[in-house]
């Protein structure tokens, strides 16, 4: 059976932050040894990143908590912790159901970044990238737990900006395509007007683009503007008046009735 997204995925991302920030808390609070707390995170550490690198294996998507290794190394608040990574509770197993997207590495990055601030050792992400990834891990300094919670919540703020400026530069790439593609449609259009205004019958007279445009439309109406006041009167395109009457009193005559 293939593995689904859920529907709502940018809101689940969201609950999902929000649960992991509250199980790397409990974690970093758990009454264990320091020793104790960093064998749980390798543990969920190495866990997540088979699943990172090799999604499609269905052995690294579940985990049995009856396994004697596993209830070994992980104590209680390393289980939330997967269940806040995305793991769901079928029984005895744990399993992984999503896609592995940015929020399976977010959260791997997470645990990571906790066990770094313990002095952890952190599973290397592949054999070309190891020697670069250590050295530039051992140079971060070891952070608190609130130091970590602070710089994760500094985190996702950025991302969250970052996805906005995206998402506004998107909406206004996609507004002013929407204006060009207008813009053209509108000069095809006039374009279409004058060429059936100079094969028709009336070619010697003046021509009116916002009349003529009205009428290869099919509209009814036309637009003059009153040469005192300067508003826009509509007027029946058929007409037999020689004149448009402004509510200011100025009579204005359209270009294609002069």
């Amino acid at each position: 059976t293939p593995h689904t997204a859920p529907l709502h995925s940018a809101s689940r991302f969201h609950d999902m932050s929000v649960d992991l920030e509250a199980a790397v808390d409990a974690v970093a609070c758990a009454d264990v040894s320091d020793e104790r707390r960093r064998e749980g995170l390798t543990t969920v550490s190495k866990l997540l990143r088979n699943l990172v690198n090799a999604p499609h294996q269905e052995k690294f998507r579940q985990v049995r908590r009856s396994n004697p290794a596993i209830q070994e190394r992980l104590f209680a608040q390393c289980f939330e912790l997967l269940k806040a990574a995305g793991f769901e509770e079928s029984g005895d197993l744990l399993v992984y159901r999503e896609d592995c997207g940015p929020q399976l590495q977010e959260a791997l990055d997470t645990v990571e970044s906790l066990l770094l601030s313990i002095g952890g050792p952190v599973a290397p992400q592949s054999s070309s990238s190891s020697s670069a990834s250590s050295t530039a891990k051992a140079s971060v300094p070891k952070r608190s737990p609130a130091e970590e919670k602070k710089a994760l919540q500094q985190r996702q703020l950025e991302k969250a900006s970052q996805d906005a400026k995206k998402a506004q530069a998107s909406a206004q790439e996609q507004l002013a395509a929407l204006r060009r593609q207008r813009a053209g449609r509108y000069q095809e259009e006039q374009d279409t007007a004058l060429a059936q205004h100079l094969s028709g019958r009336d070619a010697d007279t003046p021509f009116d683009p916002i009349s003529a445009l009205n009428t290869s439309r099919g509209a009814v109406y036309s637009f003059v503007t009153c040469s005192s006041c300067g508003s826009s009167l509509r007027y029946n395109s058929a007409t037999t008046a020689q004149a448009v009457l402004c509510p200011c009193g100025m009579l204005s005559q359209p270009v294609h009735l002069r």
